[in-house]
């Protein structure tokens, strides 16, 4: 799989103490990365950036951030 310029990034949930936005709801998407291991076998959660929240559907290929790597995934 190849990296696109146009596909949506999800950042990292945000850690115990939150960020700034945390009076505002938060969306989260599940997604499904493209990496095989015992570990990798669920549906992982990240939070969804606010430009990104109408936009992002079920189906939909994105890269997410894993340890210190960017993996593509999908929305599931």
């Amino acid at each position: 799989m190849t990296e696109r310029d146009d596909q949506p990034r999800l950042p990292d949930l945000g850690g115990p103490d939150g960020d700034a936005d945390d009076d505002r709801a938060k969306r989260y998407a599940q997604v499904v990365v493209d990496r095989t291991g015992r570990a990798l076998d669920r549906e992982l959660t990240y939070s969804v950036p606010a430009h990104l929240e109408s936009d992002l559907r079920v189906g939909d290929y994105v890269l997410v951030p894993l340890g210190r790597r960017r993996v593509p995934g999908w929305v599931t």
